[in-house]
């Protein structure tokens, strides 16, 4: 009964089909290596009464910090900002709304990269990697977006974002690759 869920270096954080947010109970302790055992799963604890959120993904820049997008097309963060090795509970962090819009229809996480689309149709990047010159909206003091025209029109089944491209499943399942593509296309002979 599970409708979006994210999980970071630290924290778990989910939502229920009828809309209700939850989060693990207690942060992990630290990272976990890939030659570590991991540690014991924590249960997940429902935060407030709310039940109009809509997708969670995990912010690229940051390890305990989330994007929500709740049903009435407002975009949150739960975030902590604090680095001690004892970690508050995102349970005792409140989300807080990012920007004054209320059109954004779904989030788009792809690697290093996160991707917002309206309901008009028109889509914005969030690149952890590269800057642009050209900051066309900045939704909070140091959050800036680009307009992402390549995303536009398009209700991608899905999306994976690799160091310099995407992959993209369109909705007639063709496989695009967009951006700087690391090989050679071969030219037909």
């Amino acid at each position: 009964n599970w409708r979006s869920a994210a999980a970071g270096a630290f924290d778990t954080v989910a939502i229920r089909d009828e809309g209700s947010l939850w989060a693990s109970e207690a942060p992990t302790p630290r990272k976990i290596h890939s030659f570590e055992s991991p540690p014991p799963l924590v249960d997940l604890e429902q935060m407030g009464v709310e039940t109009n959120w809509r997708q969670v993904v995990r912010d690229p820049r940051e390890g305990r910090s989330f994007y929500l997008l709740k049903t009435d097309g407002t975009l949150w963060r739960w975030r902590d900002t604090n680095r001690s090795p004892a970690r508050l509970p995102l349970a005792r962090i409140e989300p807080r709304q990012v920007g004054a819009d209320s059109d954004w229809t779904k989030l788009w996480p792809a690697g290093h990269r996160l991707y917002l689309t309206k309901s008009e149709g028109r889509a914005w990047g969030i690149n952890t990697m590269f800057r642009s010159s050209a900051r066309n909206s900045e939704l909070e003091p140091g959050l800036s977006l680009d307009p992402v025209t390549d995303f536009e029109g398009v209700e991608w089944r899905s999306v994976t974002g690799l160091s310099l491209f995407d992959l993209r499943v369109r909705p007639d399942g063709s496989l695009w690759a967009v951006g700087t593509l690391p090989w050679r296309r071969r030219q037909p002979s």
